[in-house]
């Protein structure tokens, strides 16, 4: 047993307050447990019955507690990496329900050596699951698949990474602010890029989103908002950063056409000239992030 990985599972948290408390519980109940639960807070203010569940807790042993934290999701990831004293790190929501076993699934996975990530099966509410053939093994790839697959991937509420390759790799980028949209991605492909290799997807590793329907990043607003830039914002990025030339003039092409062609504007045709107007905006603003660089690990005071 003395070469057992150790396994810290980080919730990072933002405006969430019940469905926190029953993450937490579920993260608690798994058996093998993991040897650490780090919960990365960046609410201001938690009701007063969150408050007291929280400090119970940290108060015991059983989580440790960071907090006063700006918002930004792949900040708190990197906050996570920092402080876990563990081989592994488990990133998932604080609204989800992991399945029996989850952490040592993950765990087990690593095994082989030659992985560096891996990525859980994702079920929403309804819990389907997805059979059949696969057409990408990348960005669209689905999350409720049901047999094991190497991917170009990750998916942001259900991922663990090997923490010492993580923190050599730079983390997380903090320029995805806001909903944070395509960080997770961002540091799949840079992973990728860096070993040649991919990362696994493992269906047992599964978990059920709960996708509450406030907090979290729908604190920042719905990829509807005309007044939220993120979900663009992140998307351009993300290709500038990543993807080949043309793979990325092709992605930056499609996307203001991918944000019309959608039900919502389809049936609120008013939106679609506003929605055009924050893609212009929204693609501005990334090529300055570009010009700016990565905010990594490395780059924190």
């Amino acid at each position: 047993m003395a070469d057992r990985l150790t396994v810290t599972v980080a919730i990072p948290t933002y405006m969430r307050e019940n469905v926190l408390v029953e993450t937490i519980e579920q993260v608690l109940a798994q058996y093998p447990a993991p040897e650490d639960v780090l919960v990365v807070d960046q609410t201001p203010t938690h009701a007063e019955q969150t408050e007291s569940r929280l400090r119970e807790w940290q108060g015991s042993g059983k989580i440790r507690w960071l907090r006063g934290l700006e918002p930004n999701l792949p900040g708190a990831r990197n906050v996570a990496l920092r402080e876990a004293r563990t081989n592994l790190v488990i990133f998932v929501d604080d609204d989800v329900l992991p399945s029996p076993g989850f952490v040592e699934t993950h765990r087990r996975c690593y095994k082989d050596p030659s992985v560096f990530a891996v990525t859980g099966q994702v079920l929403g509410p309804d819990r389907k699951v997805a059979h059949g053939v696969v057409k990408d093994y990348s960005l669209r790839f689905p999350r409720n698949y049901h047999r094991r697959s190497w991917i170009r991937g990750l998916f942001g509420c259900n991922f663990s990474v090997r923490r010492d390759f993580a923190i050599d790799l730079g983390g997380f980028d903090m320029r995805y602010t806001g909903s944070a949209y395509r960080e997770e991605s961002d540091f799949a492909f840079r992973a990728t890029a860096k070993t040649g290799r991919l990362v696994l997807f493992e269906p047992e590793a599964s978990l059920i989103h709960l996708a509450e329907g406030s907090g979290g990043c729908r604190a920042w607003g719905g990829i509807y908002s005309i007044r939220e830039l993120s979900y663009s914002r992140g998307d351009y990025y993300f290709a500038l950063c990543n993807l080949p030339l043309f793979a990325a003039v092709l992605h930056v092409a499609l996307r203001p056409y991918n944000a019309i062609a959608q039900k919502y504007p389809a049936t609120h045709p008013w939106v679609i000239p506003l929605l055009l107007v924050r893609e212009v905006i929204a693609f501005t603003h990334a090529l300055y992030m570009v010009a700016g660089g990565r905010r990594l690990i490395w780059c924190e005071p």
